[in-house]
C-alpha cells in the first residue's frame, strides 16, 4: 500500500513541476533481495532514493544519491519456533552514466548502513547488529518522459560470509 502511495506521487510530482531541468531525482524501487553463502533467504522490499546530478567529469554523467532500503522483513516459522529477520539499510553512492537516446546505462559504488535485527521464541532471543558494507551495482535507466525515468539494476555487496544481491525496478521524477 505504502509503495503505491509513494509511486503515486513521484509521478504526480513528475507531472506537476515546470519543465526547467533540474540536478536533483526522486524515486521509489521495488526491491528483489537474494541472501547466499552462511545463510540463505529470499525476500523483498522497497528502497526510497533522492539524488544530485554532479557532473564531475566531461565524458560521463555523474550523480550522487542517497537511500533508505528496507530489503529483508520476514519470519521462519515451525512448530516449536518463530525467528523474525529483518534487514534495513541507509546507502550513499556516485553513480556513473551515459546516455544513448533514452537508455542511460549506469555504473555504482557505495557505502551501506546496515542496521539487522533478529528476534525470535527460542529463549526470547533478540539480537541488532549495525555494520557498514561496501557495494558496487549497476543498470540502466529509461526516460519515460522529459522528467520521469524507470530504472532496472542490480547490486552486490558482501559481509561476515554473507553475500547480499539487490534487484531493483523503479520509477523516479526530476524536480
Amino acid at each position: 500500500m505504502l509503495s503505491k502511495v509513494v509511486t503515486s506521487f513521484v509521478v504526480a510530482l513528475g507531472l506537476a513541476v515546470p519543465a526547467a531541468a533540474s540536478d536533483y531525482y526522486v524515486g521509489i524501487s521495488d526491491v528483489d533481495t537474494e541472501l547466499s553463502g552462511q545463510m540463505s533467504l529470499d525476500d523483498g522490499g522497497y528502497a526510497l532514493t533522492i539524488g544530485k546530478k554532479l557532473d564531475l567529469f566531461e565524458a560521463v554523467d555523474t550523480a550522487v544519491e542517497l537511500s533508505y532500503v528496507d530489503s529483508v522483513d520476514s519470519t521462519i516459522e515451525d512448530e516449536d519456533y518463530s525467528i523474525g529477520f529483518t534487514v534495513e539499510s541507509l546507502d550513499l553512492s556516485l553513480v556513473a552514466s551515459r546516455a544513448y537516446g533514452s537508455f542511460r546505462p549506469f555504473v555504482r559504488v557505495g557505502i551501506s548502513q546496515l542496521d539487522t535485527e533478529t528476534s525470535g521464541e527460542i529463549d526470547g532471543v533478540a539480537t541488532k547488529e549495525d555494520e557498514t558494507l561496501d557495494y558496487y551495482g549497476f543498470g540502466v535507466d529509461y526516460a519515460a518522459t522529459d522528467r520521469v525515468f524507470l530504472r532496472a539494476e542490480m547490486t552486490e555487496g558482501e559481509t561476515d560470509g554473507v553475500t547480499i544481491e539487490l534487484f531493483n525496478i523503479g520509477v523516479f521524477t526530476r524536480f
